[in-house]
């Protein structure tokens, strides 16, 4: 389907990159090709010291934004839809391009750059500006933001028409791992970045024994222009381990481009057995030997039992096996911030292979511990340091790959997105973690569940579990008071927690342990402590449950965004009219339906009426205090059924059924052709009867999201017998209907595009 968008340049993997050299036809030019003439050009105030040497113009920045115009031309814009820049511009970061038209109007386009020290050729396309239109008769301004002091050098500028140019903005799969016998999705983004219009056609081309699941291996596009995409997507499986290639080629009458990708089917790679529970730095802090017994048993105390990073040291790995420890190795010591966080948002160095060999002997020296949970990489990387991160990532996996690498971001800005996007792309991760923090002297931060919802999204998108760094102190009365942050109190821990389990994270880390606004450091400890080690047993009685289960859906019961509203279809039909809730819904293994009730105001406690769009044979909710499944009462009316929960403030309650509705349901064939709903026997009956249904093989994921309701003679919905995921099969249903009245009532079976309606009477 073709959609006008804004296309994001992802980087990915790719071993092969071809692509043609695009015929130009260039209307305008400044060439600098005679030294000491740069006639047509004019330099703004903030550059000096000018001369054209060897081809090339060169100023000194000696102010911000410097600046080059040029003298008035006229120039059809019709005929040429970019202006081209080669030039070198240390430090800078982005660029604007400004030009007037005869109409008297001005345009402008923005666009980023590279502050390296060497030449880089800038591609604008003009010709999607509304303002590129007539006759151009001067560039304004050509203005970026180098680096003060630095020497700027351009080699040309020219205003050009390129032709069509087929495109893949995207291609890639999204998963960190492939695994054998998995469906595995693709995806691919094609458009034509000339500035004229093209018909594009494409071919996915994959070795022999690979099938594709879902999609087409070619495909029309159609014409293409501006701002036009195309999005492609397959599921492809791959039934033997190995090294693929796939490739999709994208090509017009005369031009073809393609990409490839080369990946690794693999069955060694990290697997989560357990729920990860750490604060964010280890019991020993900053300190080196003498390591104290005390300090190892405050932190396990507090209920827990991992560590985030332990540093390369014998008698400090000794003393964590001692006192019952895992740990993440760090290694970010081997590298360098520089290397892997890229602090100064420039690119970094590449990781050299000498830095690699170091990591190889550390690996090699802890791999067999079975203490070891993973390698603790870096906190809150650039994007520059992705393809370093990456290299040291794939080191890991080839030395110790069913070890976890651990890297954690902050989530900012517009291109929130397009970072997370880039990270797994490039890095290759197996665990999404991030951190937001919420709890502000005079306000509580508004972006918690906006982030929290991103990074739940994008784990869903590419199958991994999200862990969420939880704020566990204030900076009152510390060094760091300038942050502004106030110390939660335990409703507030608690809230922090049941949200972030409630959205379906498989590890939590409390931030910060020591310093003097970590745990152990801060005036508030002796109220933070007795909270979070309360909490964390909480965390440790459910954690081996909520590790088992896939989030399927969160909602919240009084918000504005329709995405977060509670749909009228799901497991909970309604609340209380004031109850605040966050409700998430999750799977298990076989399927089976759990959910999670929270309590969204960490002020109070709440008492809620809940209802249940099912009729209900038992409903169980697991208690923290005693590490058991109790069963809740509740009430089966036309409307589903109802039950009441209490709530301490900012707390949650993990709820499962035994036993969905007053049905009993058992599956014959596995697999069927033919979409059938039977009459009812006995008709007419009292007080049971029995239903049989048939779902067929759709296909692909060989399941139906499958509704079976009963409705009363005027159409009124009043029972719902089936509400979920069904493999193709043969399925019975008995039904005691001593709950509804005598009558004439019909039935009606609906599985994805099927649906069937029968009578029965009562």
């Amino acid at each position: 389907m073709k959609t006008i968008v804004v296309v994001i340049l992802i980087l990915i993997n790719i071993s092969v990159f071809t692509q043609i050299l695009y015929s130009q036809e260039i209307g305008k030019s400044w060439e600098f090709n005679e030294d000491g003439n740069f006639e047509g050009i004019v330099l703004g105030n903030s550059l000096q010291d000018s001369s054209v040497i060897n081809g090339t113009l060169r100023a000194k920045v000696s102010g911000t934004f410097p600046s080059v115009s040029s003298e008035s031309f006229e120039l059809d814009a019709s005929s040429y839809g970019f202006i081209q820049i080669r030039m070198k511009i240390p430090g800078a970061t982005s660029g604007k391009i400004m030009w007037y038209n005869d109409t008297g109007a001005w345009g402008y386009k923005r666009f980023f750059t590279v502050g390296d020290s060497s030449f880089h050729l800038f591609e604008i396309p003009v010709y999607s500006s509304n303002q590129w239109v007539g006759k151009i008769t001067q560039i304004m301004r050509l203005d970026f933001n180098p680096t003060v002091g630095s020497v700027i050098e351009i080699d040309y500028i020219r205003i050009v028409r390129i032709g069509a140019k087929p495109t893949i903005t995207n291609f890639t799969s999204l998963r960190t791992t492939i695994k054998r016998n998995i469906e595995i999705p693709f995806v691919a983004v094609v458009k034509n970045e000339g500035d004229i219009e093209t018909h594009l056609r494409s071919k996915l081309t994959l070795p022999e024994n690979i099938s594709i699941i879902y999609g087409n291996s070619e495909n029309d596009h159609g014409i293409l222009f501006n701002e036009l995409t195309d999005s492609l997507n397959w599921r492809l499986l791959f039934p033997e381990l190995g090294e693929y290639n796939i490739v999709l080629k994208l090509f017009n009458e005369t031009d073809t481009t393609e990409k490839i990708i080369s990946l690794n089917v693999t069955d060694q790679f990290w697997k989560q057995k357990e729920f990860l529970l750490s604060a964010w730095s280890p019991p020993y802090a900053w300190y080196g030997p003498p390591y104290e017994d005390s300090v190892f048993t405050y932190y396990k105390n507090a209920n827990f039992k991992n560590a985030l990073w332990a540093r390369d040291d014998d008698i400090l790995i000794q003393k964590m096996r001692q006192h019952g420890l895992k740990y993440f190795l760090l290694i970010t010591p081997i590298f360098g911030d520089l290397y892997l966080r890229a602090p100064d948002k420039e690119i970094p160095p590449d990781v050299t292979e000498t830095m690699l060999q170091k990591l190889d002997i550390v690996i090699d020296k802890y791999k067999d511990d079975p203490d070891l949970l993973g390698y603790h990489i870096c906190d809150e990387p650039h994007k520059q340091a992705f393809p370093n991160i990456g290299k040291v990532i794939e080191r890991i996996r080839k030395k110790d790959p069913t070890r976890l690498s651990f890297v954690n971001i902050w989530p900012s800005g517009d291109g929130y997105r397009e970072y997370i996007d880039q990270l797994l792309q490039i890095t290759k991760l197996q665990l999404l973690s991030y951190d937001r923090y919420h709890f502000y002297n005079g306000h509580d931060g508004g972006e918690y569940f906006s982030n929290l919802s991103v990074i739940r999204e994008y784990a869903i998108k590419y199958d991994i579990p999200f862990c969420n760094i939880v704020q566990a102190i204030g900076t009152n009365g510390t060094i760091e008071e300038q942050l502004n942050w106030r110390t939660p109190s335990e409703s507030e821990h608690r809230w922090l927690v049941y949200s972030s389990l409630t959205y379906g994270v498989h590890a939590l880390i409390w931030f910060h342990w020591h310093l003097d606004w970590g745990v152990t450091g801060n005036p508030d400890r002796e109220i933070i402590y007795p909270s979070i080690k309360k909490i964390n047993a909480e965390i440790d009685s459910l954690k081996n449950i909520m590790v088992k289960l896939k989030t399927t859906g969160v909602y919240h019961t009084i918000i504005n965004e329709d995405k977060w509203k509670l749909p009228p279809d799901g497991i909970i039909k309604s609340v209380s009219d004031n109850a605040d809730l966050v409700v998430g819904y999750f799977k298990n293994e076989n399927n089976d339906d759990y959910f999670m009730l929270m309590n969204k105001d960490y002020s109070d406690t709440s008492f809620t009426e809940v209802t249940i769009n099912y009729i209900l044979n038992n409903l169980e909710v697991f208690n923290v205090e005693n590490d058991k499944w109790e069963d809740v009462p509740f009430e089966n009316s036309y409307s589903g059924a109802t039950f009441n929960v209490f709530f301490r403030a900012g707390a949650g309650k993990l709820f499962r059924f035994k036993g969905e509705t007053i049905v009993d349901i058992s599956e014959a064939t596995p697999t069927l052709q033919q979409f059938n709903l039977e009459q009812n026997y006995p008709n007419p009956f009292n007080p049971s009867t029995t239903i049989k249904y048939s779902i067929p093989d759709v296909g692909i994921k060989h399941t139906s999201f499958v509704q079976l309701k009963i409705y009363d003679i005027l159409g009124r919905e009043v029972v719902t017998l089936v509400n979920k995921e069904q493999k193709s099969g043969n399925y019975e249903i008995k039904f005691d209907a001593s709950i509804l009245s005598t009558g004439i009532y019909l039935y009606k079976l609906q599985a994805g595009k099927y649906f069937q309606t029968k009578k029965w009477c009562s």
